[in-house]
């Protein structure tokens, strides 16, 4: 995205260009999951994406973490949006937590997975609804068109994991269906 040249009244040249962001509001007991070991995830999914992620907690503890993206292309931020909620489903999975009656927790659908709770809730963030599109059978199965690579995770197990050097990749089956997400520095598969 180009912007016009302006020099500041100091004398500073700078142009001005558009961002984009998006917020992902995540259970506390999954924040750290989701950010990883010194924010290894959420930089290596900042980094697959060309985007800056930023967790934000509050003092307040009825107001849920979130993460912040920015990024200068819409189809970025939502791809890095949809790469945090896979990792939020698979905290889901390894440290489930009772929702108080407030929404079953991570989905596969395109919300953020949770009902937020905070008073500081704003009508543009996206809520959990109960008309959202269920994954069912008959969808089409996705056929990846990446090149993935043989790798070996530490417990000597072969995985088919997509081509590249980013920190975190996605696994795929013999068939080519997305099952998880590599996490290069940890050298471990998460399955969804």
């Amino acid at each position: 995205m180009s912007g016009s040249m302006m020099t500041s009244a100091g004398g500073v040249s700078m142009k001005r260009v558009e961002s984009y962001e998006a917020m992902f509001r995540v259970h506390p007991k999954h924040a750290g999951f989701v950010l990883g070991g010194g924010g290894r995830t959420m930089k290596g999914i900042g980094g697959k994406f060309g985007v800056h992620i930023k967790l934000h907690n509050s003092q307040d503890m009825s107001v849920w973490p979130h993460f912040k993206i920015v990024g200068n292309q819409p189809g970025k931020v939502e791809s890095a949006f949809f790469a945090l909620r896979d990792v939020a489903n698979i905290a889901h999975g390894k440290i489930p937590v009772d929702m108080g009656g407030k929404g079953p927790g991570p989905v596969s659908n395109g919300g953020t997975g949770f009902t937020p709770s905070s008073p500081k809730y704003t009508p543009s963030s996206p809520k959990y609804t109960p008309s959202s599109p269920v994954y069912t059978p008959s969808s089409p199965v996705y056929t990846p068109s990446k090149t993935v690579n043989k790798v070996v995770d530490e417990d000597g197990k072969e995985w088919l994991v997509e081509e590249g050097d980013g920190g975190v990749r996605d696994v795929f089956s013999e068939d080519g269906e997305k099952i998880g997400v590599y996490i290069s520095s940890e050298n471990k598969v998460h399955l969804s």
